[in-house]
């Protein structure tokens, strides 16, 4: 009997143990089956909130900029689309936030007294703390949101809420951060002060794009991160000091050539400046390097000066082990017009082919 007992005991024990994860299973169905009726049940609703309200938020938001230009509304005009919105916009943080993409879109699309309406239509809706609420998520998709929020409305007095995500795990919300900061903080590029970690080239381009939309009273000093520990920093702001024309900052560049580990983007940077008081050093460094690049942005830097002196040194590399610093030189003397004899068939045919790129 203890044997048939045992058997129906393990045997019930399975069975309780298979129902149990039956259950657990048709459980989590139930869940997901819930969560998609409330995801479509919200998906309908807000269907119906936009198609109500969007009408509205799109004629008021027209109405107050066709009227700030125009000069025939009144403040009562104002104040009437002004509590439209405000009405609307209490219904619910999504039909807020279709008030605020509606503000931003508009304020970029438009110039001028509209696009100071704009921003005070957003300062009287009080839509500055609702993008500053997003930096408080643990998203970091909606933390973007809102620093890009703030930095489209030009909110600089709330720069210094973004430094906390400059290193975040989050690439996007890295650039997020960085990107604004460009953008409001007094100094451009104060953030780079705080960076552990590198530059995307991505990155490099978009801070570069909105550089371009300052003064040049407002640019930073590029010189001051030429010593950065992160080198894509260092290119960055060297490769800004050539863009933006700073040849104030020449002999920051000269003093830089002479510790710095990435020497051939210096050369290349003094070499777009023309800054001719640089010879000197790079005549003494392409005769004292062994690195190949360095070489090469020191040959087109001897060829960009047009220099004669410089022949001399252009002849020591004809016959260099590496065939790109025989071609840099075989370039050089091409852009220098020079006639050299006793150089090897390879190179004439190399100095040949500059020619006649340079005739094309």
């Amino acid at each position: 009997m203890s044997l048939i007992q045992q058997f129906f005991e393990s045997q019930n024990s399975k069975l309780s143990f298979v129902i149990g994860i039956c259950a657990i299973l048709l459980g989590l169905i139930f869940l997901l089956l819930s969560m998609i009726v409330v995801s479509k049940i919200g998906r309908k609703r807000d269907e119906r909130l936009r198609k109500r309200y969007w009408p509205y938020i799109k004629e008021n938001l027209a109405y107050i900029a066709i009227q700030s230009v125009t000069k025939e509304g009144s403040e009562l005009d104002y104040n009437r689309s002004f509590r439209m919105l405000a009405q609307i916009k209490r219904r619910s943080r999504k039909v807020t936030q279709w008030v605020l993409d509606e503000i931003i879109k508009q304020k970029a699309n438009l110039s001028g007294e509209a696009s100071k309406t704009m921003l005070k239509v957003y300062k009287d809706l009080d839509l500055k703390n609702h993008s500053l609420r997003k930096l408080k998520s643990y998203k970091w998709n909606v933390v973007a949101q809102g620093i890009h929020e703030l930095e489209r409305m030009g909110q600089r007095d709330t720069f210094f809420e973004f430094y906390k995500f400059l290193n975040s795990r989050s690439p996007d919300l890295r650039m997020a951060a960085r990107l604004g900061l460009t953008t409001l903080a007094p100094n451009p590029l104060s953030f780079l002060d705080h960076l552990k970690e590198e530059l995307s080239e991505w990155e490099q381009m978009s801070i570069y794009n909105r550089l371009r939309n300052k003064q040049k009273d407002q640019l930073p000093d590029f010189s001051k991160h030429y010593y950065h520990e992160q080198k894509s920093v260092v290119e960055f702001c060297v490769e800004m000091t050539v863009r933006f024309n700073y040849f104030e900052l020449i002999p920051d560049l000269i003093e830089l050539l002479k510790t710095s580990n990435r020497r051939s983007v210096v050369i290349n940077a003094l070499t777009e400046l023309e800054a001719f008081q640089a010879l000197p050093l790079v005549k003494k460094l392409i005769l004292n390097t062994r690195n190949s690049n360095t070489i090469i942005a020191c040959l087109r830097y001897l060829a960009h000066i047009d220099d004669e002196r410089c022949r001399p040194i252009i002849e020591k590399f004809f016959e260099h082990e590496s065939v790109e610093v025989r071609m840099a030189s075989a370039a050089a003397a091409t852009e220098l017009g020079l006639e050299f004899e006793f150089v090897s068939a390879e190179l004439q045919s190399m100095i040949s082919h500059h020619q006649n790129e340079l005739i094309s």
